[in-house]
């Protein structure tokens, strides 16, 4: 294996850790408690939402962002496959800058049921690699070091997705994706307004 493919499974197998940790201990919100800013798309019987309490940040403060992946089918549940990485995937991107996830595995597995109307609630987890001579390099290896989900100064995009398979793995794809649009200053300036989008498939 080439020396940049090993650090991209590097990455990878950090991030899945992450992703893996991620669905416990969510505090933050309750489901469905509209606290702070919320993006909502849906289709296909399922809706994804993302929260978090704000959309302004200083630089360095930690972000918490919460995914709600909601079955919303005639069925009283639903067992959806995907990734093994998780059944949604987070990433950044910064205006004019670096961006990074989500990343996944190549696999097709089965995850835990969904009951009708009942929220999957999954913390925002990185995921996804970079390359040793990547011009954005600094970025990376600060940003997968931390945790939690904390950005330098600048107009960031917040995401996460899904691509599910509700019927097993030869069935077809829902894919939905949210995001919302947060400024991170070094100096605290107050809340402002969000922008947030949805995509459905």
């Amino acid at each position: 294996m080439g020396g940049r493919a090993a650090r991209l499974v590097a990455a990878s197998v950090i991030s899945l850790a992450l992703v893996a940790a991620a669905a416990v201990g969510l505090n933050a919100f309750g489901p469905g408690s509209g606290a702070g800013v919320a993006a909502r798309t849906s289709g296909a019987d399922f809706s994804l939402v993302l929260r978090l309490p704000r959309d302004r940040y200083r630089a360095g403060e930690p972000i918490d962002a919460i995914a709600e992946l909601t079955y919303t089918g005639p069925r009283a549940s639903v067992v959806p496959w995907g990734s093994a990485s998780g059944i949604i995937g987070f990433g950044v991107a910064q205006m004019g800058g670096p961006s990074a996830g989500p990343g996944y595995r190549d696999n097709c597995a089965q995850h835990s049921a969904l009951q009708r109307g009942v929220p999957l609630q999954v913390r925002f987890a990185k995921s996804g690699g970079y390359a040793a001579d990547d011009p954005n390099v600094s970025f990376y290896r600060s940003y997968f070091a931390e945790p939690r989900l904390r950005l330098p100064a600048g107009t960031w995009t917040i995401l996460a997705e899904t691509n599910l398979i509700p019927g097993g793995c030869t069935a077809p794809v829902v894919a939905l994706r949210v995001s919302t649009r947060v400024v991170v200053s070094a100096r605290w300036s107050g809340c402002c307004r969000s922008t947030t989008t949805g995509r459905r498939s």
